[in-house]
């Protein structure tokens, strides 16, 4: 049976002259290395940038009718969804994140959130970007010249990291925000940093 999570750390190892793993809950140190270092890659990956597979809408209803003074306003409460990685957009513009929250004047709000979504649902682009990100992290570990093997497979993420993203905005409806100047070389700096 076909697992990508299996496949995007695969062709990590790979990177970095690895054997390959039959699963993340061998007895190996490769794969006990993927499945710590998997999730939060991919976390990262996602939300670095905008990417059209992993955004998400959703209608919020604030929690309670308490209102918060928020920097001398009142705000209502509301819960991010449990796969929230990245608030992209809020339908009112004045809104505050702290932790798994947001704070609005308005009782209710639609936002546009990167989700951690299922690796079955990651696309061809966003597969490849986390096993170059993964081999990434794991050259410290694997690579005899670590240093030199790890500034190699970060720049070859940052270059793929530019194309993959400049494509995602240019494939299918314009549905990214057109606040978020994407495409600009300071936003996409910024979210790689």
């Amino acid at each position: 049976m076909f697992n990508k999570k299996i496949e995007i750390c695969n062709r990590a190892l790979g990177l970095v002259n690895q054997a390959p793993i039959t699963s993340l809950h061998d007895n190996s140190t490769e794969a006990q290395t993927c499945n710590f270092l998997y999730p939060l890659v991919k976390s990262d990956v996602l939300a670095s940038y905008p990417w059209k597979a992993s955004l998400q809408t959703l209608v919020l209803s604030a929690v309670g009718n308490e209102t918060y003074n928020i920097n001398g306003n009142l705000a209502y409460k509301f819960l991010l969804p449990e796969n929230c990685l990245q608030v992209i957009l809020v339908n009112e513009s004045s809104f505050i994140k702290q932790g798994q929250c947001i704070y609005c004047p308005m009782a209710k709000v639609t936002i546009t959130y990167s989700a951690n979504i299922i690796d079955e649902e990651l696309d061809c682009s966003l597969a490849h970007l986390i096993s170059l990100k993964l081999a990434y992290e794991l050259s410290y570990r694997y690579a005899e010249d670590n240093i030199g093997l790890a500034g190699l497979l970060q720049d070859n993420y940052n270059k793929e990291f530019k194309i993959l993203s400049n494509q995602d905005a240019k494939v299918g409806a314009n549905i990214i925000p057109t606040d978020i100047e994407v495409g600009t070389y300071s936003w996409l700096t910024s979210r790689m940093n």
